[in-house]
């Protein structure tokens, strides 16, 4: 059937088999916890099937549900998906906080460069969406830019920006493969 695209961090990639009769919905994405192959798994495909999931930003599309019809010989059965977008309100939050901060390119593949830092910033950090500090970069070398991400997974991260009075500037960040 597929693969839908749902944001830059989760796709479901659809498959149906007619000996034996099974139907797969399996949830991909660049962070390895939210990897579902059996997302949905239907043996019958005699019924419709609701399933809610949680993504960790809101979808690209605006759409807050998937809808997969197939037909099993007489009926059609629709496989629904409802979506919520756990960091929703915080994507727009993220970019908020300074507007005239720019990461760029964005997504990146090799560095990222960061235009129109405050003055008094004391350092930079790079967090993967679990939390864990990926790169960082003291007040010596965060000017000098691009600054390299050879290494790191593709998915989202988050450029957190620390100023010297301890006010922090968040900016999101994606990683495509190289």
């Amino acid at each position: 059937f597929g693969m839908y695209v749902v944001n830059y961090t989760t796709a479901y990639v659809v498959t149906q088999w007619d000996t034996p009769m099974q139907f797969i919905i399996a949830k991909c994405s660049s962070i390895a916890a939210e990897n579902n192959a059996t997302f949905v798994y239907d043996q019958t495909i005699t019924a419709d099937v609701y399933r809610a999931d949680t993504l960790l930003f809101s979808d690209m599309c605006g759409i807050d549900s998937l809808n997969i019809s197939v037909q099993n010989g007489v009926d059609t059965v629709t496989y629904h998906i409802n979506m919520v977008g756990l960091f929703s309100s915080l994507d727009s939050e993220l970019d908020a906080d300074d507007p005239n901060i720019k990461i760029f390119p964005n997504p990146a593949s090799d560095y990222f460069s960061i235009d129109h830092l405050p003055r008094n910033i004391q350092s930079i950090r790079l967090r993967a969406m679990g939390g864990n500090e990926v790169l960082s970069l003291d007040s010596k070398n965060f000017e000098c830019g691009p600054h390299s991400i050879e290494g790191l997974k593709p998915g989202v991260y988050i450029v957190e920006i620390i100023a010297n009075d301890r006010s922090t500037y968040m900016k999101k960040l994606m990683i495509s493969g190289q």
